[in-house]
Protein backbone atom coordinates (compact mmCIF):
# COMPACT_ATOMS: atom_id res chain seq x y z
CA UNK A 1 0.00 0.00 0.00
CA UNK A 2 2.78 2.46 0.80
CA UNK A 3 4.26 1.93 -2.66
CA UNK A 4 0.99 3.05 -4.27
CA UNK A 5 0.72 6.04 -1.95
CA UNK A 6 4.34 6.98 -2.58
CA UNK A 7 3.93 6.75 -6.35
CA UNK A 8 0.80 8.89 -6.14
CA UNK A 9 2.76 11.48 -4.16
CA UNK A 10 5.48 11.51 -6.82
CA UNK A 11 2.82 11.81 -9.53
CA UNK A 12 1.29 14.83 -7.79
CA UNK A 13 4.68 16.54 -7.70
CA UNK A 14 5.21 15.70 -11.38
CA UNK A 15 1.82 17.16 -12.27
CA UNK A 16 2.62 20.33 -10.31
CA UNK A 17 5.82 20.67 -12.31
CA UNK A 18 3.71 20.43 -15.47
CA UNK A 19 1.41 23.13 -14.05
CA UNK A 20 -1.66 20.92 -14.25
CA UNK A 21 -4.50 22.96 -12.77
CA UNK A 22 -5.88 20.20 -10.52
CA UNK A 23 -2.55 18.88 -9.23
CA UNK A 24 -2.99 20.39 -5.76
CA UNK A 25 -6.42 18.86 -5.26
CA UNK A 26 -4.96 15.54 -6.42
CA UNK A 27 -2.17 16.01 -3.87
CA UNK A 28 -4.62 16.88 -1.07
CA UNK A 29 -6.71 13.80 -1.86
CA UNK A 30 -3.55 11.71 -1.79
CA UNK A 31 -2.77 13.05 1.68
CA UNK A 32 -6.24 11.99 2.85
CA UNK A 33 -5.24 8.47 1.83
CA UNK A 34 -1.98 8.85 3.75
CA UNK A 35 -3.93 9.95 6.85
CA UNK A 36 -6.16 6.87 6.54
CA UNK A 37 -3.06 4.70 6.22
CA UNK A 38 -1.47 6.44 9.23
CA UNK A 39 -4.52 5.69 11.37
CA UNK A 40 -5.04 2.10 10.25
CA UNK A 41 -1.36 1.19 10.58
CA UNK A 42 -0.92 3.30 13.73
CA UNK A 43 2.08 5.09 12.23
CA UNK A 44 1.47 8.29 14.13
CA UNK A 45 4.88 9.72 13.30
CA UNK A 46 3.79 10.31 9.70
CA UNK A 47 0.54 12.05 10.67
CA UNK A 48 1.97 15.59 11.11
CA UNK A 49 3.69 15.38 7.72
CA UNK A 50 0.50 14.22 6.02
CA UNK A 51 -1.57 16.99 7.58
CA UNK A 52 1.01 19.65 6.74
CA UNK A 53 1.31 18.42 3.14
CA UNK A 54 -2.49 18.52 2.87
CA UNK A 55 -2.60 22.10 4.17
CA UNK A 56 0.15 23.17 1.75
CA UNK A 57 -1.65 21.52 -1.18
CA UNK A 58 -4.90 23.33 -0.34
CA UNK A 59 -3.01 26.61 0.06
CA UNK A 60 -1.28 26.17 -3.29
CA UNK A 61 -4.56 25.32 -5.00
CA UNK A 62 -6.11 28.54 -3.67
CA UNK A 63 -3.13 30.60 -4.82
CA UNK A 64 -3.20 29.07 -8.30
CA UNK A 65 -6.95 29.72 -8.60
CA UNK A 66 -6.49 33.32 -7.50
CA UNK A 67 -3.81 33.82 -10.15
CA UNK A 68 -6.05 32.26 -12.82
CA UNK A 69 -8.93 34.55 -11.87
CA UNK A 70 -6.71 37.65 -11.90
CA UNK A 71 -5.33 36.75 -15.32
CA UNK A 72 -8.85 36.25 -16.71
CA UNK A 73 -10.00 39.64 -15.41
CA UNK A 74 -7.18 41.48 -17.20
Amino acid sequence: MTWVLSLTTVASLWLAGNKWRWCWLFSAANQVLWVIWNVTSENWGFMPMSLIFMAVAIRNHRIWNRKDQNEKSL
